[in-house]
């Protein structure tokens, strides 16, 4: 305990210290906004499974839980192919410009994301100087050398349309299979919800008695009906 008291930090470690903690930050902020985002999409999704099913259920034109799982199945694999249609229209021009391209220049094992880069400062992130070790741990000590800023080169103009296609590509797809993934898990929530029967908050005397007064409303129902014919037949 006295040997952790005893820990000072000099102005580099502090500074260390900070810098870390900006990214822990940073990265908790990221990470929150994207869970967000994720719980924003399964709301809206389970929200079109409810919309996509309600009159079937509603008009009794689904029976049982298969049934209802059958149809639900049936209406997520049309909703999944219609969100990922342009995603793959995007990966089926990827593929054919990829082909001519690389059949064209004999470019078949370029990195062209590494050619994408070049669009991004760099900075050399390899250079020892600029790492310290504290307490064990390697850490960045100061920002790296800028190796080059943006640029253009005529010469990677095909990476320049490859990469961002794959981008859009894996975010379009990765979207409409988390959206299908969504909508399945809602589905057999509903699967189960919707015809599950519970004697939760249910009485069997009461529903007697209830029983009993709806008869009785009945009657007297029955009742005030007879005599307002009676009465219409002796004015007649």
């Amino acid at each position: 305990m006295n040997a952790l008291v005893g820990i000072t930090l000099n102005e580099n470690d502090r500074r260390l210290l900070v810098i870390f903690l900006i990214v822990l930050l940073v990265l908790f902020i990221i990470l929150g906004l994207v869970g967000m985002a994720i719980r924003s999409l399964f709301i809206s999704q389970g929200k079109r499974v409810d919309n996509e099913l309600h009159d079937a259920v509603v008009y009794r034109v689904i029976g049982s839980p298969e049934a209802l799982r059958k149809y639900g199945r049936k209406k997520n694999a049309q909703l999944f192919v219609r969100q990922s249609s342009p995603a793959i229209l995007i990966g089926i021009f990827l593929i054919a410009f990829y082909l001519v391209y690389s059949s064209i220049s004999g470019e078949w094992t370029v990195d062209h994301f590494s050619r994408f880069g070049t669009l991004f400062y760099e900075y050399d992130w390899e250079d020892e100087s600029i790492y310290v070790t504290l307490w064990g741990m390697r850490l960045l000590n100061e920002w790296p050398p800028l190796v080059h800023g943006p640029y253009l080169d005529p010469e990677y103009w095909a990476s320049y349309v490859i990469v961002p296609l794959l981008l859009v590509f894996a975010v379009y797809y990765l979207v409409a299979s988390m959206a299908y993934l969504s909508r399945t898990i809602m589905l057999n929530r509903r699967a189960r919800s919707v015809y599950e029967k519970t004697l939760e908050g249910y009485n069997f005397y009461d529903a007697l008695k209830g029983d009993k007064e709806k008869a009785l409303a009945s009657e007297a129902a029955k009742a005030d009906i007879k005599k307002e014919e009676e009465a219409k037949e002796q004015k007649s």
